[in-house]
């Protein structure tokens, strides 16, 4: 009788705690909502990023226009690599498909996040990819 009080007891407790867990969980998962951002395009012949920003609360920027590729040809793109010293060696591995996620990302995104996603390249060589990217889309035009 006496064991069988104890093991009841104990599974009261380790309930209790289960469930202090999941309530923990759940604010923490409230949080982590929170954080979350959202990025809107829209047509600025239709509806003014800026003032889509202003009613809506999320970063909105304008749909690229037709025609204005995020990606190069193959010898472009392998151009621009070119022109970044040392970048051959960092690259040598990556297939087309990753250079093509290299060059785009470069293109889009800034130098903290590229980073992340490339640690083994150094910063400094993501910043001058960058650079030879926005030389190359200026001339391009």
């Amino acid at each position: 009788m006496k064991t069988s009080i104890v093991f009841f007891s104990m599974i009261g407790i380790l309930l209790a705690d289960v469930s202090e867990a999941a309530e923990k969980k759940k604010t923490a998962n409230k949080s982590d909502e929170e954080v979350l951002e959202f990025q809107t395009s829209v047509d600025p012949k239709v509806y003014s990023p800026k003032e889509f920003q202003k009613k809506s609360g999320h970063k909105t920027q304008a749909i690229p226009e037709p025609g204005t590729p995020l990606m190069p040809i193959k010898e472009r793109r392998d151009q621009v690599f070119t022109k970044v010293t040392g970048l051959d060696k960092e690259i040598s591995a990556f297939d087309e498909l990753a250079k093509d996620l290299l060059y785009a990302r470069a293109k889009t995104r800034g130098i903290n996040e590229l980073a992340k996603i490339y640690p083994k390249i150094p910063a400094e060589l993501l910043t001058r990819l960058q650079k030879e990217i926005s030389l190359s889309e200026t001339t391009k035009k």
